[in-house]
Formats: C-alpha cells, sequence, structure tokens
C-alpha cells in the first residue's frame, strides 16, 4: 500500500504553487509587463488569497486585473469598481472573480475600463441572484 506522508503532501503543494506562479510570471512577461514581475506576482498573489480566492482561474484574473488596471497597486482609482466587488461580504473569493470577469467582458465595461472614459455604474437589480448589473 502506497502512503503519503503530510510533507510528501506539502512539498507537492509547494511545487504546484511555484509552478503556478511561474506561468503567470511568464503569461506577464509576454504581454509586455514592464515591471519586476516575481515580486510583483508574489505579492499580487498573497493579496488575493487575502480575500479568499482560491482557485488558480481566480487568482490568475486577479493577478492580471491589477497588472493591467493598476501594477502600483489595487488603491488606483481606476479600481474603485474592483474594491467594491472585493469588499462584498456575501460572496466567495472565487465568486468575486467571476463577476468582476463578467464585468469586464461587458462591452460598455470594457471599453470605459480600457480607456480613461468614466466607469459604468454597477447597479442593484432584485431579479439577479447577486443583485448586480451594468448601469448605462
Amino acid at each position: 500500500m502506497l502512503v503519503i506522508r503530510e510533507a510528501q503532501m506539502r512539498a507537492f503543494s509547494e511545487a504546484r504553487k511555484e509552478d503556478f506562479r511561474k506561468r503567470l510570471e511568464q503569461k506577464l512577461a509576454s504581454r509586455g509587463f514592464d515591471r519586476p514581475i516575481g515580486p510583483f506576482v508574489a505579492s499580487t498573489l498573497q493579496l488575493a488569497l487575502s480575500y479568499g480566492i482560491e482557485s488558480e482561474a481566480g487568482l490568475e484574473r486577479f493577478v492580471f486585473i491589477i497588472a493591467e488596471a493598476a501594477p502600483d497597486g489595487l488603491e488606483h482609482s481606476s479600481l474603485a469598481w474592483f474594491r467594491d466587488i472585493l469588499a462584498d461580504p456575501e460572496m466567495t473569493g472565487d465568486a468575486k472573480m467571476t463577476f468582476a470577469a463578467r464585468l469586464l467582458e461587458a462591452p460598455s465595461f470594457a471599453n470605459a475600463f480600457a480607456g480613461d472614459e468614466e466607469l459604468p455604474l454597477a447597479c442593484p437589480d432584485t431579479e439577479m441572484e447577486r443583485g448586480w448589473e451594468i448601469c448605462s
């Protein structure tokens, strides 16, 4: 019978995390990210984890939103909408990232996010499960 000890599981987990971090760094580099990538990815992943984001897809979305909008940090004015989502105590971390991704896919939101235009407001809608939609 094969027995895997806790220390072996931790080693597997650490290796997997390191591979994921390296893949993120490579993707950022391929997109022309012009800052020191290693420290940025490490600190941004730690921040994402503090918001309860656990899946690789959610972590990757978080890193790329920060990298594209405000490589200097989450406090940038262009990310007020994102901070509002992250502050929602009723959503899981990964649900927050799914919601943020859907907002970014909405044409009116994505166009404003890409430029200096004012971002459309997110507003409550009782018909939706989480209660948000893009307002025009």
